[in-house]
């Protein structure tokens, strides 16, 4: 960091220092300041979603996640004092991963919009945010409108509510409406063009409106409809674009229509509980059900065996009632402390669990 003919090396430039650098350009105007850093290599990801992170739908059948940010080879600031702590790099900077960096990237970014922004409904901070996303590779429940995009949000000019379309799961003949507002958040009117945009083939919603009129602050709601009949199990999705014809800046807005299957693809351990030897424990095992889409499946019956361990099992009970597609296992535990290893099978998809006998 320099500041006239000083320099100070960055570890030095404490809030006190930055303060007294604030200070000192705000009196003097002839003065700059210039702030010089270098970042050690980093290793980027490949793209996509990361393995541990979750997929949709949501279990209310609508799209999540929203959109998604960097949670892979995440560089970051470190902690250089305790060699056994978390996140501990004598450089004071490491690379780390997981949601739990990805989250507060995406809350970092509402906080800067909200500060660019002023004067905006938490609605239209969140719209700006989430359709204004970069394409992703994937489908609406894995990346949903796509990657995290702070420039685009700062330059949107329109907002939606709601940020994505739920048709949710039904039938294969279909025939749903839904209303979507959007409005102007820009500084001057525009013209706004509407359209659909079907991913992989499939049919595209009606529009209400195919331009909308708007003057700054003003909103007009439209209806979409999705209609199509004899649609085989799977999803059905894609985006309504939204263009300003007067700067050119697009967002869009996901839909999505899932038809459940008969077929079992995923079996989604929830949580796992253990318990003390020869221990009840009700819910050892949470697991759910779904489809290739994502969608929960509640009329399987899912069979649960004991692989060892000594334990038996008690009883397989739905737990749909809280979350769709989930069963809950309640088991004895094996008269000794250690594994006990279950089975769990649905149709051809199988998964083993361990639970801790303490």
């Amino acid at each position: 960091m320099s500041i006239g003919n000083a320099t100070l090396p960055a570890s030095m430039i404490s809030y006190t220092s930055g303060i007294d650098i604030w200070s000192r350009l705000a009196q003097d105007s002839s003065l700059t300041a210039t702030l010089t850093f270098t970042i050690g290599p980093v290793l980027a990801g490949s793209e996509g979603l990361a393995g541990f992170s979750s997929r949709g739908p949501n279990v209310d059948l609508a799209v999540k996640p929203d959109l998604i940010a960097v949670g892979t080879s995440f560089y970051t600031a470190a902690q250089k004092v305790d060699t056994r702590g978390g996140l501990y790099d004598p450089t004071g900077y490491t690379l780390t991963q997981g949601t739990s960096f990805s989250t507060p990237l995406i809350a970092g970014a509402a906080a800067l919009l909200k500060a660019a922004r002023p004067g905006l409904t938490m609605d239209q901070y969140r719209s700006l945010l989430i359709n204004t996303g970069a394409v992703a590779s994937g489908t609406l429940q894995q990346t949903g409108t796509g990657s995290l995009d702070t420039s685009a949000a700062l330059r949107g000019t329109a907002t939606a509510y709601p940020t994505a379309l739920n048709f949710r799961v039904g039938g294969s003949d279909a025939n749903i409406t839904r209303s979507l507002t959007i409005s102007n958040v820009g500084t001057a009117s525009s013209v706004f063009q509407l359209g659909a945009v079907p991913a992989g083939g499939g049919p595209a919603p009606a529009l209400g409106a195919d331009r909308l009129s708007l003057n700054p602050g003003a909103s007009a709601q439209i209806n979409v409809n999705f209609s199509a009949s004899s649609l085989t199990a799977g999803q059905y999705e894609g985006f309504i674009r939204v263009a300003d014809t007067t700067t050119g800046v697009e967002m869009r807005i996901p839909y999505w229509y899932g038809i459940r299957s008969d077929t079992p693809k995923y079996i989604t351990i929830i949580d796992v509980n253990g318990g003390g030897p020869s221990e009840s424990v009700r819910d050892a095992i949470l697991f759910r059900i779904t489809d290739s889409s994502g969608i929960p499946l509640t009329n399987i019956e899912p069979v649960v065996t004991i692989v060892s361990g000594g334990g038996a099992l008690s009883s397989i009970n739905s737990r749909d009632r809280f979350i769709p597609g989930a069963f809950g296992v309640t088991l004895r535990l094996g008269p000794r402390r250690g594994s006990n290893v279950v089975r769990i099978q649905a149709g051809d998809v199988t998964k083993e669990v361990t639970l801790t006998s303490r």
